[in-house]
């Protein structure tokens, strides 16, 4: 599970912390991704709240507004943001008794983010447990906290599947288009002076055209220079298409 920001939000999460010295605070609306599990937090409510160096104290009509602002944007308040300003993020005890009461509000889960100046940010995910012994308040902290890609998943799936689908590697391996030439001599049977020209590659054997002859010759020119099999293959192929 992670905490993922939505670009907009988390702009405004940034430009809120440094808009103020001492800390502030926000409602923050957004749901659970139905494959991921991730928290995704969509927009932010800076609402009716006090505020000193050391604590945010949301009023109960700041929450009340912040959750009818939400709503009217078809949205859904899931937790909330603050600052500690200069100081390093952690939960306070302060942040504590705000987590429990924001938890009467939201129902069964609350996210929760503290940041300072600095950009820091620590997540947490709380969240209330049924069990045979009766309910439990039970905490995720540090959870990882993201920005969200510029391409969404489901974009970047769909177009994977296009590519498995659509798209063919092409095969360029010695035993398939280059492993059938048979090499024969450019010279008389009784010659044996010019043997070893390189010439001989070059030879018709009947069974293929003059073009692929000098494919092969090429192919095992770049194999005797050191490139593996399908970067020689690609040699040759780059160089039929100039020629055309």
């Amino acid at each position: 599970m992670k905490i993922i920001l939505t670009r907009s939000a988390h702009a405004k999460i940034m430009t809120m912390y440094g808009a103020i010295e001492s800390e502030v605070g926000a409602l923050a609306s957004g749901y659970i991704h139905p494959t991921t599990k991730d928290v995704v937090i969509t927009n932010i409510y800076i609402t009716d709240q006090e505020v000193s160096a050391a604590d945010v104290d949301f009023t109960e009509k700041g929450v009340d507004e912040a959750t009818m602002q939400a709503l009217m944007c078809q949205e859904v308040i899931i937790g909330w943001v603050h600052s500690h300003g200069k100081m390093k993020p952690f939960w306070s005890g302060t942040d504590e008794r705000s987590i429990n009461l924001l938890l009467g509000h939201t129902g069964s889960w609350l996210v929760s983010i503290v940041g300072n100046h600095a950009c820091e940010l620590v997540g947490r995910v709380d969240y209330f447990s049924t069990t045979p012994f009766g309910t439990e308040h039970m905490k995720v902290d540090h959870v990882q906290i993201d920005l969200e890609p510029d391409v969404s998943p489901e974009l970047i799936a769909e177009i994977d599947q296009a590519i498995k689908t659509n798209v063919k590697t092409k095969k360029f391996l010695y035993g398939g288009n280059y492993g059938k030439w048979t090499q024969k001599s450019v010279v008389p049977a009784g010659d044996t002076k010019n043997r070893d020209s390189p010439s001989e590659n070059l030879v018709l054997d009947g069974t293929k055209d003059y073009s692929e002859e000098v494919d092969k010759f090429l192919f095992d020119y770049y194999l005797g220079q050191g490139y593996s099999e399908e970067e020689a293959a690609g040699l040759v192929v780059a160089l039929d298409e100039v020629k055309e």
